[in-house]
């Protein structure tokens, strides 16, 4: 039963990074990257003295970067969820039924507030521990306040 604990632990952890935010992207919340790719022209031609030519080739590269990294960031996504979903099953044939819909429900419960921080990353959100799964031993539906009463 440990290792199964074990296990559900660090499914949680991992689909946690799997949504976190990457790093890659220094697009501020609700930023495009046209404008984002403008801006860095602009600061480049400014602090280089760029010519007009070095600053369309310039954007070109830029543009060129950024295609490639969405790229590595899409596949990176894809591994990780077969990465996810292969453990998901090998945790889910250490379980009995009863266990298994637990555990199905906490991966949904996961699933959901990863789609309600992906919009929020701007604000920091993405990083470090999620909030725990209602079914972790020990948790309760009531917390009670801030301070522990």
């Amino acid at each position: 039963m440990k290792r199964a604990t074990l296990l559900a632990v660090a499914l949680v952890f991992t689909t946690t990074m799997a949504y976190a935010h990457c790093g890659v992207c220094k697009l501020a919340k609700g930023e495009k990257s046209e404008d984002w790719i403008q801006k860095k022209i602009e600061k480049m031609t400014e602090k280089l003295s760029l010519t007009e030519e070095q600053a369309g080739q310039m954007e070109a590269l830029v543009k060129e970067k950024v295609e490639k990294k969405k790229a590595v960031k899409e596949e990176c996504r894809a591994k990780t969820k077969i990465i996810r979903d292969e453990y998901s099953a090998k945790i889910k044939s250490l379980l009995n039924e009863e266990q298994q819909k637990k555990f199905d429900e906490c991966k949904k419960e996961r699933e959901e507030e990863a789609k309600e921080m992906k919009g929020k990353r701007g604000e920091g959100y993405g990083h470090g521990p999620g909030p725990e799964c209602k079914f972790k031993k020990g948790a309760t539906e009531d917390k009670g306040s801030e301070d522990g009463s």
